[in-house]
């Protein structure tokens, strides 16, 4: 087993944009646009001291879908796709970082979002005919550090690494992110660290 520590940097370019979904319901005064004005800030992860993180399945869900990508073989047509699926779990929630005015990291606050309207499918459907705008949590100039577990000794360092990159390059995290056809999300890796535990 192994436990993996990452930071990843975001691209130049590529938001980190949350749409996590609001727990409040519509008051019945008002419409879609004056809810998702209001509850907005709902839509961020945050940890206990109010800062902002990323979903903890994030890394794991992005590492089964580069799986699924790559489609490396292990024999057979079988590839890696259930082993990532099975094999990892996620550590905490992986922190998000800003860069403050002396250009150095810092955790990422609410302060430091910017609410983004974009007129979308009202269904969520590509291609839909019904749109509407809405809210989207935006992070312009981020970074991210987590952790997540190996259970799988198939999952070696090189192997995990390639998925990694992958996710990176071809996945990326948060809404509208590169993997489900959008631009944000995209990352470079900074550094990977590889424990064996017992």
């Amino acid at each position: 087993m192994m436990h993996v520590t990452f930071r990843a940097a975001g691209v130049e370019g590529s938001d980190l944009m949350y749409g996590r979904k609001t727990q409040e319901k519509r008051k019945s005064d008002e419409d879609w646009t004056e809810f998702d004005e209001r509850t907005w800030q709902q839509k961020l992860w945050l940890d206990d001291q109010k800062l902002l993180v990323l979903n903890p399945f994030c890394v794991t869900n992005s590492l089964v879908e580069a799986a699924s990508w790559l489609a490396e073989k292990l024999s057979g047509s079988k590839t890696f796709t259930k082993r990532f699926l099975s094999g990892i779990t996620p550590g905490r929630a992986p922190g998000v970082f800003v860069r403050n005015g002396k250009g150095e990291w810092r955790r990422a606050a609410i302060a430091d979002v910017t609410p983004v309207t974009i007129n979308v499918p009202a269904d969520g459907k590509r291609g839909s005919k019904k749109r509407v705008d809405r809210v989207f949590p935006t992070l312009h100039n981020w970074a991210a550090e987590g952790d997540c577990y190996v259970w799988d000794g198939l999952i070696t360092e090189e192997i995990f690494t390639r998925h990694f990159e992958t996710v990176g390059r071809f996945i990326g995290w948060g809404s509208m992110r590169r993997g489900g056809g959008g631009v944000n999300g995209s990352f470079t890796v900074e550094s990977l660290d590889f424990e064996a535990i017992s």
